[in-house]
């Protein structure tokens, strides 16, 4: 098992165990990938991308929820 990152979500430092994926992340914060809009390290990710990121040390990751409502 490879040892824990330091990441930053939303500008918050946040600890990640193995494995180091953005779908491990998402899935401990038990939200629903197709909800999401993704910036990693400053670039917008496709849907198509988020399941097989890796994450490294120090990435910055910003997320947005979309809702839809009225």
């Amino acid at each position: 098992m490879a040892d824990p990152i330091e990441i930053s979500v939303n500008g918050a430092t946040r600890v990640l165990t193995s494995p180091h994926t953005l779908m491990h992340l998402i899935e401990d914060l038990n939200i629903p990938v197709e909800t999401l809009l993704i910036e990693l390290n400053e670039s917008a990710l496709f849907q198509h991308e988020i399941p097989q990121r890796s994450l490294q040390p120090g990435d910055r990751i910003e997320m947005l929820r979309i809702a839809a409502g009225g």
